[in-house]
């Protein structure tokens, strides 16, 4: 599995939640954006940085949960573990908002 189908499942829900570029339905909606989560965390469990960078993100961001930047820090602290650059500049731009 990789990172693209989670992607693609998230584009899908948000998509059909928004009605942009398909027709609204919250039921296709609710179930990609489910499916997206799972694959999200079998990717996690697989040990893959990017897996572990989004979940950040959607803690961070309070997308699909509760915000909670501690749990964003913990996922970005593994992504960079996991060999993920990206979650390196997250990291920085978290610690930049602490001290604003």
């Amino acid at each position: 599995m990789v990172p693209q189908v989670v992607d693609a499942d998230a584009f899908l829900g948000e998509a059909y939640a928004t009605g942009s570029f398909l027709p609204k339905n919250p039921g296709k909606a609710q179930w990609y954006l489910h499916q997206s989560k799972q694959l999200l965390r079998t990717l996690y469990n697989e040990k893959v940085g990017a897996a572990a960078f989004d979940l950040g993100m959607d803690s961070l961001s309070g997308e699909g949960s509760p915000r909670n930047s501690i749990k964003a820090e913990h996922y970005f602290q593994q992504a960079v573990t996991w060999h993920y650059p990206p979650a390196v500049n997250a990291l920085q731009y978290m610690q930049k908002e602490s001290h604003s």
